[in-house]
């Protein structure tokens, strides 16, 4: 009966599943996480107003590629 279902309860995931998770991504979506065209040490040295600009140009580039939104 639909009267003693029970809701499912959400759990986060703990730290390490979290890495793994993380891991995988990384895997299949590099881009997302690598800044195209600069290194590592350069993208670091951006203001916070730069970093998010080009995460949002990141998104959107993102979102043509695989057809989100």
């Amino acid at each position: 009966m639909a009267l003693f279902r029970r809701k499912k309860k959400i759990v986060k995931p703990t730290v390490k599943e979290q890495k793994k998770i993380g891991a995988r991504l990384r895997r299949m979506y590099p881009q997302m996480y690598k800044p195209v065209g600069m290194s590592k040490k350069e993208y670091e040295s951006l203001s916070t107003a730069d970093k998010k600009a080009i995460a949002k140009l990141r998104g959107t580039t993102m979102k043509k590629i695989y057809g989100k939104g």
